[in-house]
C-alpha cells in the first residue's frame, strides 16, 4: 500500500529527517519530496520525551526554511518547540540556535520586546559556550532589532560592539 507522508516521516531518522530539511536550504535547486506542513505537524505532535538533540535540529532546519519562504509563525512555531526540547535536554547550543530563530522570527512578526528577550538569551547562551560567531551574530541580531524600532544610536553601538569583537577574534566575515 502507499504510505502516507506520516508513515515516511515516522520511518527516518531525526538525524535523517534533520539533514534533508537542512540540504533544502543549502543545495540551490535540492528538492526533496518532504512536505513541510506534514512535517511541522509531525514533529510538532511528538511527546517532549520522544525528542532528541537530532529532533531539536530537524525542527530548527524547518524553521529556516519556513522563515526564509516568509512564512514566519511556521517558523516560531518550530523555534519554540525546539527551544522546549533543548530546555528538557539542558543542551545550551540546541538553545542558542532555538532562541536566535525565536529572536529573529519574532523581530519580523514586529513583537519587539519577546525578540529582545530571546536575542539577549542567545548572546548569554553563546557566551556561555565560548561560541564567539554565534555571540557576535546575536549581537548584530539585536542590531537590527532596534534599526527595525528606529532607534539608530542603539543599533550603531550594538553593530559597532559585534565589530571590535569580530575583530578581537579574527573574525574578519564578520567584521562589516
Amino acid at each position: 500500500g502507499l504510505m502516507t507522508q506520516q508513515d515516511e516521516l515516522a520511518s527516518l531518522s531525526f538525524a535523517e529527517l534533520r539533514d534533508r530539511l537542512k540540504a533544502r536550504i543549502d543545495q540551490v535547486g535540492y528538492v526533496d519530496d518532504i512536505d513541510w506542513s506534514e512535517a511541522l505537524r509531525y514533529l510538532t505532535s511528538l511527546p517532549d520525551d520522544q525528542h532528541t538533540e537530532d529532533s531539536g535540529n530537524a525542527l530548527i532546519e524547518l524553521g529556516r526554511n519556513y522563515f526564509f519562504a516568509g512564512q514566519q509563525e511556521e517558523a516560531l512555531l518550530a523555534g519554540t518547540v525546539a527551544a522546549r526540547i533543548a530546555t528538557a535536554l539542558e543542551n545550551k547550543l540546541l538553545l542558542c540556535r532555538a532562541r536566535s530563530m525565536q529572536g529573529v522570527t519574532l523581530r519580523d512578526l514586529g513583537r519587539f520586546t519577546e525578540a529582545a528577550v530571546a536575542l539577549a538569551e542567545t548572546w548569554m547562551l553563546a557566551r556561555a559556550i565560548g561560541d564567539v560567531e554565534r555571540a557576535v551574530m546575536a549581537i548584530r541580531n539585536i542590531a537590527a532589532l532596534f534599526f527595525g524600532m528606529a532607534q539608530w544610536e542603539v543599533a550603531a553601538a550594538y553593530n559597532e560592539r559585534a565589530r571590535v569583537i569580530a575583530a578581537e577574534h579574527g573574525l574578519t566575515n564578520l567584521e562589516f
